[in-house]
């Protein structure tokens, strides 16, 4: 079985871009080193990958965005990170949660976003393409977007909350409310000028597809699936 998830459809062959399923667990745990033995053979082999590529961050649920750089001194609190050096393996972890790939084809330039519903309330995905726009002269019209495994409105019931805070992707059925977080960031990602035939979604929901891990469906203690960007070398 393969175990990763890939966005050639969309990425052009010079971008790796991948989400692993629950055959390896990469919950981030402080207490222990951010990749063991197991989880670095995994990356190799199913995704050809050094782990010593890998940026991590430390994920909050808000909206900072960071640079990623080689040979990483410590674990930044961010929920989305941008580079545009080559070898450098952005990566995001989530078990329902939404990872957004970026990638801007004209400048070569690359982000990754944790876009849980808190960080997409906080408009995660605008700040990370303002932040790559910035630095790197990033037009909005030249990103190219993939959407990776996460849970979709089919099974993100929430409540009536969400009407206030997503009016426009908030859905009502059987009377219970819906959330769908794929169309929140695409909306936002629009609003921008990100052209929508340039926004992929690989439409994996995470709480109906037992290959990933599920917050909602396993609980607390579940694993983490990991998603990475990275400029080819």
């Amino acid at each position: 079985m393969k175990h990763i998830v890939t966005f050639e459809k969309i990425f052009p062959k010079n971008i790796l871009a991948f989400t692993t399923d629950r055959a390896a667990d990469f919950h981030f745990k402080k207490s222990t080193p951010i990749l063991n033995r197991a989880q670095k053979i995994f990356l190799k082999s199913h995704a050809g990958l050094d782990s010593a590529a890998l940026f991590n961050i430390q994920q909050i649920h808000g909206r900072r965005t960071v640079l990623g750089r080689p040979h990483q001194a410590e674990i930044l609190k961010a929920d989305a990170s941008i580079t545009n050096i080559p070898g450098v393996a952005l990566t995001v972890r989530t078990a329902d949660c939404l990872p957004v790939f970026l990638y801007d084809s004209k400048h070569k330039a690359i982000g990754i976003v944790h876009a849980g519903w808190k960080s997409t309330d906080k408009r995660i995905v605008i700040h990370a393409l303002k932040a790559m726009k910035r630095k790197y002269r990033t037009q909005y019209k030249d990103v190219k977007v993939a959407f990776g495994p996460a849970m979709h409105v089919c099974c993100f019931e929430t409540d009536r909350t969400f009407l206030r805070r997503f009016p426009e992707d908030t859905v009502l059925e059987g009377g219970k409310f819906y959330f769908d977080n794929a169309a929140a960031n695409k909306r936002q990602l629009a609003s921008l000028g990100v052209v929508p035939k340039n926004i992929y979604d690989k439409r994996v929901c995470t709480y109906c597809n037992k290959q990933f891990f599920s917050y909602r469906r396993d609980g607390k203690d579940t694993g983490r699936i990991l998603s990475v960007i990275m400029l080819k070398i």
